[in-house]
């Protein structure tokens, strides 16, 4: 049965968003130089080499703007084929958010060739919130797209959420609302255009640790407002199996 938006699915989307962002950017250059002002201009030399910021997000900070910026990775996104401009994805709670990173940091901790000696990887993360205000959404989570929860967040496969996807960029929705693949009942937000984001700037700014084992994630607030997450390996698994990001 074929899932289709049409214009009536279509109304206004509200939310408060959150996303986690890794942080080691301004660390991995610190140790490449002597001053700030020789960092400050590494970081700028780099800048410049990367994939432009597009028109409508030159306005916003680079941590809002960098998911518009480059281009998605050789399987694509849920909701986006490798062909298409990336998508900024988030979710209405922060526990959910770091419920995805858990989810990648395991998919990354597999796919590495050697373990680290000490059998762990420790990643620093930015967690943020923006004011999503979009005129034009659509709520996979809502009736009639609810009863099809299992095929648009389905953890081993994003072909039915590619399609949909598709329909949406075609009919110029502007972001959607869906169920978590990762974490059950949550909600998670697509924003496919920078103009939905009424925040310039992000909002509700934590700085996270991440130590990733081969059975465990375990993520501490580095601003001690929030207490310590963790993840077990086997929340994430299908049928015995870590599931990879692919169509």
């Amino acid at each position: 049965m074929k899932i289709s938006v049409e214009k009536e699915h279509i109304k206004p989307l509200c939310a408060e968003v959150f996303r986690v962002a890794e942080s080691q950017q301004k660390v991995a250059t610190n140790t490449l130089v002597d001053t700030l002002e020789e960092q400050q201009m590494l970081e700028e030399m780099l800048d410049r080499v990367k994939p432009r910021i597009p028109q409508d997000c030159e306005q916003y900070d680079y941590l809002i703007y960098t998911p518009f910026r480059y281009p998605p990775l050789k399987h694509g996104s849920r909701f986006g084929k490798k062909i298409h401009p990336s998508i900024f994805y988030g979710s209405k709670n922060i526990e959910a958010a770091f419920a995805e990173l858990a989810y990648y940091r395991f998919v990354y901790y597999d796919g590495m060739m050697n373990a680290p000696k000490k059998k762990q990887k420790v990643t620093q993360h930015a967690s943020f919130s923006v004011d999503l205000r979009a005129k034009k959404g659509i709520a996979l989570n809502e009736s009639p797209f609810n009863k099809h929860k299992n095929k648009i967040s389905d953890p081993t496969s994003y072909d039915v959420s590619q399609k949909i996807g598709e329909e949406m960029r075609d009919k110029s929705v502007e972001a959607f609302s869906y169920y978590s693949a990762r974490a059950v009942d949550e909600v998670n937000i697509g924003i496919f255009t920078c103009k939905a984001i009424k925040s310039l700037v992000p909002d509700a700014l934590n700085h996270w640790s991440c130590i990733t084992r081969d059975k465990s994630v375990t993520i501490r607030c580095l601003d001690d407002r929030w207490s310590n997450l963790s993840f077990e390996l086997d929340q994430f698994l299908v049928d015995g199996v870590l599931p990879s990001p692919a169509v």
